[in-house]
């Protein structure tokens, strides 16, 4: 009655009236396929380019969704340039990463990430949710997750950190 649908590779699945964008984490063999000696740098930006070919796709796709009175949500597992990780310390550049700016211009309803653990917003509509329970001693922060509600094509969701019973992690 409730598929469980696991994404090995970027996708677009309906929901209902619900179109949701899966972005799983980036994986170098899907990205390099076709591509011969490329150095390290040379690999994060291709990939970073591919990821961006995907997200103009996508962008395309979610307003056609509109227009047909579709919710448009991504799932993804990336990193966002800027962000911090539960141990305060702030990535940029050190792995595959979107900015900001890639994610305001998908123009989705809402965006889940992963990968961090750290709960914060990282566009207009695009949050990390964090870990529900402290992974590490670096993660001092009060654990919770997020409960979204979208009501109106167009309109910004609704989102309410809601905090876990889970014990804090101090030092």
């Amino acid at each position: 009655q409730h598929p469980i649908v696991v994404a090995s590779r970027p996708m677009v699945v309906l929901v209902n009236d619900l179109r949701v964008y899966l972005l799983p984490y980036p994986s170098k063999r899907f990205f390099m396929a076709q591509k011969v000696e490329v150095d390290i740098s040379g690999q994060k930006v291709a990939m970073e380019g591919g990821l961006r070919a995907i997200l103009d796709a996508w962008r395309l796709d979610a307003q056609e969704a509109r227009s047909l009175g579709q919710f448009t949500v991504g799932a993804m597992h990336i990193n966002v340039a800027g962000s911090a990780t539960a141990g305060g310390e702030v990535l940029v550049g050190q792995e595959v990463e979107l900015s900001r700016h890639d994610l305001d211009a998908l123009g989705l309803d809402y965006i889940a990430l992963g990968h961090l653990h750290l709960q914060q917003q990282v566009a207009d509509r695009a949050f990390y949710s964090g870990s529900p329970y402290g992974q590490n001693f670096g993660e001092p922060d009060r654990k919770a997750f997020l409960l979204v509600e979208l009501v109106e094509l167009g309109s910004e969701p609704i989102v309410q950190r809601i905090p876990t019973s889970a014990r804090p992690m101090v030092t």
